[in-house]
């Protein structure tokens, strides 16, 4: 094993053979958390912290590999946080290099804080750590291979990729034994609509039907990333649904969906954390790709030719956006789907071609979509009289006015201790 140039030292392309797929992402993951200790004869304490879940086996033998490399030690100390730490610190001061991993949602106690060398967020898996996977096994770079890699949780991957089983076959095992979805880690809220539950969404609702179609056949590899319509805005009174048409337009493309905003990412602070914020959006979107991106409060961003004293601050927050949405690695594979109340105010290179052009109105639902939106919330079928009084008393109603309602009249049965009827929705509305 060579170490003239250092590569072979910072990333296994030759034996052990107990590496596997999952294995060498993990170690790529790894060894990006660790680079600046990433060198012959290092010491070190380090506590990662996974940005996801994580299989531990995989991970603790991706780290005991990357130790190996640098050191000397038989058994290289990998552990994950648990009630034996404080046990486990004569050997750990005994040892040179220790990893610990800290699982998702556990709280580092200042023990913990004060014995590490640093605390790290080890990055998630990427589309290049999973390309690199592939290169290392010899298997096509091809978007299916990537997507499962990407998508599927790590105990499924650990449990398809064995040692003693060529690659190809793990990824026949993965697709031909769903787990909780066919194409792993379901979108958040996919238990939620589909574009076909929804109603009183005009043209979005079509314009999304003709995406899933498109982003099944970029998935089956029919067609190429450009033969995708991956920007698109939605605009609209507050309440009509944004939110909503985006979840369920991932539902129904079954893609796993990034949220991201204005006020969220300004919450982080100077103008330096706000641009981090929304690269990390970005960049978890191209993660997960095929994926949705959806940034709300487009509005908000303004527009660069308002004359104000926030002039300067609101100029570089739209031109990082801006660098973001034309930037072709953050979006092979994402669709950006924005919205706001207001279009008019959205600066007009974000709307320009090529980036969020497509405009789809969701308006105000008019008196049969008010209806379809009662009897989704509700299972409940108004009457004929009811219906046209309904229609009546709920003009000018958002689709988030009436689910408020119907879950008044889903309390108000709660109270009585019955089932919900067509009278508690009614009575709800009649007020």
């Amino acid at each position: 094993m060579t170490r003239r140039c250092g590569k072979s030292a910072r990333v296994p392309w030759v034996k052990p053979a107990d590496i596997t797929l999952p294995i060498y992402m993990a170690y790529c993951a790894i060894a990006g958390a660790l680079r600046p200790w990433n060198r012959i004869g290092a010491k070190f304490n380090i506590l990662l912290c996974p940005q996801e879940d994580y299989d531990f086996e995989v991970f603790q033998t991706a780290g005991r590999i990357f130790l190996g490399r640098i050191g000397d030690e038989e058994r290289p100390w990998v552990h994950e946080v648990s009630k034996r730490w404080r046990q486990e610190q004569g050997l750990v001061s005994e040892s040179d290099r220790v990893v610990y991993f800290k699982p998702v949602g556990h709280l580092s106690s200042d023990e913990e804080k004060l014995s590490a060398d640093a605390i790290l967020d080890m990055p998630i898996r990427t589309r290049r750590h999973a390309e690199a996977a592939l290169r290392r096994f010899n298997v096509p770079i091809d978007n299916r291979y990537v997507q499962l890699l990407l998508t599927e949780p790590w105990t499924r991957l650990e449990r398809a990729f064995q040692s003693r089983r060529p690659p190809m076959i793990a990824f026949d095992r993965l697709r031909r034994v769903p787990g909780s979805s066919s194409d792993g880690t379901p979108a958040p809220g996919a238990t939620g609509p589909k574009l076909s539950d929804l109603h009183g969404l005009g043209s979005a609702v079509a314009w999304g039907t003709d995406l899933a179609i498109d982003l099944a056949d970029y998935k089956a590899g029919k067609i190429g990333w450009d033969g995708v319509d991956s920007g698109a805005m939605l605009s609209g009174p507050p309440g009509t649904g944004k939110t909503l048409f985006a979840r369920a337009l991932a539902n129904t493309c079954n893609v796993p969906i990034v949220y991201g905003s204005f006020a969220s990412w300004q919450e982080k602070g100077s103008m330096d954390a706000l641009l981090k914020a929304m690269r990390e959006a970005f960049d978890d979107a191209a993660a997960k790709a095929p994926s949705i991106l959806f940034l709300d409060e487009l509005d908000a961003f303004g527009d660069r030719v308002t004359r104000d004293h926030n002039q300067s601050y609101m100029t570089g927050v739209i031109t990082g956006l801006l660098q973001l949405l034309d930037g072709f690695e953050r979006r092979v594979g994402v669709v950006v789907l924005g919205a706001c109340n207001y279009p008019d105010s959205v600066d007009s290179a974000i709307r320009r071609a090529g980036r969020l052009n497509r405009q789809r109105e969701i308006p105000l639902p008019d008196s049969g979509a008010r209806r379809a939106i009662v009897r989704y919330h509700s299972g409940i079928e108004l009457d004929e009289d009811q219906a046209l009084m309904f229609d009546l008393a709920t003009e000018g109603f958002a689709g988030a006015d009436i689910e408020l309602l119907v879950n008044d009249a889903k309390r108000t049965a709660r109270r009585q201790r019955v089932n919900l009827s067509s009278s508690h929705t009614w009575n709800i509305f009649a007020q």
